[in-house]
């Protein structure tokens, strides 16, 4: 139905009612013949893309991801000004709602917005998306241009959310979905989100496009197969580097905190330079839950007793202190240094000395009577070789020095090992500690070792042993 008139120079729609299906619209509006002004204000129920013909390339694209096949109720309400000589409106303003749809397969139970814009900018503004778990709350801006490119030139984001990582990773582009698809949790994390991403189709914003992250998650999760206790960073994307910086991390019953800069040169590989302190962890955790480190774990097991080493194992603490780059799929093409350090009250039994600990445990020497219980080590690294230089195992009374390099790749083993007994017991110089180096004196290249093999391999021989003094023997 419609009803409308024409009196000097204006014509005036005081009533137009439009009904297609489950859709409809009802419309007023005024034109000015003389100047080609309009105001349109329409009220309804309508599916955007069912109406792509009588609108610019720039807003149908708005709307190309968006699926209302499962709503059954939306709503809006919006004024218009404009110009018929013109293809962009001049002015537009509302409000719109609907229930049961899907963006770019991500689905939402119910969303409203305030829809604004002025010619070519568009602007969905307090943006209120509700999923069955989350919600997603900002604003979107799109600028456009008169052109044939389907699309705008830029979308910007200013956005919170918390809604299943799934979710998040459809509703964003490449780089941004990538991210979030490399963890998994069950649980929703705290995301802000800060962003301008430009059309690939207009060459002369190449470069230009970023996004700041704000992730904040304090349930367990995974990332790249390796379980956290909880996770928190910023996160800045540009053109050719990202940066994680505020990186908190809880992993094996641990505190660790972090930065990342990872390098996307366009015409080189990529690369990492990244700098981590994790603080307390849980030693038998930490050496479990990281894959790149489990044929080193399966080769160390070996060495030792099962039982008694998972008890002694469960009860260590660890800190570890790492600095250093190289490229994003070789981990054996790095180089950098670090420090760790090993609490465990039954650090003997562990046999971290492999043969060595079995020569002795049933000795009087034995690591077990030597009440070992702290390990710690300056090293450096380079491909795939890390070298040990201080390596110092210690309790009350005694130390073992084992300075020397592992190889990764081949596990393969070149260490010095010295063992003073009572290299702890007193201070230097006092008549106990010069009675406990006449007493080791007549020995002391039987407590100083080499060793070489392999983690699961290992050789221990001593510097007094003759086939080490005499060549070919």
């Amino acid at each position: 139905s419609a009803r409308a008139n024409y009196a000097n120079g204006l014509y005036t729609i005081e009533e137009l009612y439009l009904r297609r299906q489950q859709q409809w619209l009802d419309l007023t509006g005024i034109l000015d013949t003389a100047s080609s002004d309009y105001r349109i204000s329409l009220i309804g129920s309508a599916v955007p893309q069912d109406y792509s013909s009588f609108l610019p390339n720039w807003w149908v694209g708005i709307f190309d991801d968006v699926d209302f096949s499962r709503t059954n109720y939306n709503h809006c309400d919006f004024v218009i000004y404009g110009n018929t000589q013109q293809k962009s409106f001049d002015l537009y303003y509302g409000h719109a709602k609907a229930n049961k749809f899907s963006y770019k397969g991500a689905a939402f139970e119910e969303a409203e917005l305030t829809l604004r814009g002025r010619g070519s900018y568009c602007e969905l503004h307090k943006l209120n998306a509700r999923s069955d778990q989350g919600w997603i709350r900002g604003d979107i801006a799109f600028a456009s241009k008169r052109s044939k490119v389907k699309g705008p030139i830029s979308i910007r984001l200013d956005m919170e959310a918390q809604l299943a990582l799934t979710d998040m990773a459809k509703l964003f582009k490449r780089d941004i979905a990538t991210i979030f698809s490399e963890f998994e949790t069950t649980s929703l994390p705290k995301i802000q989100l800060e962003a301008a991403i430009f059309n690939k189709a207009y060459p002369e914003y190449t470069g230009k496009s970023y996004f700041d992250i704000s992730v904040d998650l304090d349930q367990p999760l995974t990332y790249k197969e390796v379980p956290l206790d909880h996770l928190s960073f910023n996160l800045f994307g540009r053109s050719e580097v990202t940066h994680l910086r505020d990186v908190q991390i809880g992993y094996a019953d641990g505190q660790a905190t972090a930065m990342i800069d990872i390098f996307m040169p366009v015409e080189a590989k990529n690369s990492l330079r990244y700098k981590l302190t994790l603080e307390d962890a849980n030693q038998n955790k930490a050496l479990r839950d990281l894959p790149q480190l489990d044929n080193i774990e399966d080769s160390l097991k070996s060495t030792r007793p099962s039982k008694t080493a998972k008890l002694s194992r469960e009860d260590g603490r660890i800190d570890l202190n790492i600095q250093g780059q190289g490229p994003t799929e070789d981990p054996f093409k790095h180089k950098g240094f670090g420090y760790f350090e090993i609490r465990n009250d039954k650090l003997g039994t562990i046999q971290l000395l492999g043969p060595l600990s079995i020569i002795l445990q049933n000795t009087q020497l034995s690591f077990t009577s030597l009440n070992l219980n702290n390990m710690r080590g300056d090293f450096f690294y380079r491909d795939d070789l890390v070298t040990f230089d201080p390596l110092r195992i210690e309790g009350e009374r005694t130390q073992v020095d084992m300075p020397g390099t592992l190889c990764l790749s081949d596990q393969a083993l070149n260490m010095n090992v010295k063992v003073k007994l009572f290299g702890n017991a007193v201070k230097p110089g006092s008549n106990l500690r010069k009675i406990g180096e006449i007493i080791t004196k007549p020995i002391p290249n039987l407590l100083q070792f080499q060793l070489t093999g392999t983690l699961k391999d290992q050789r221990f021989r001593s510097i007094y042993d003759p086939r080490n003094l005499i060549p070919k023997l």
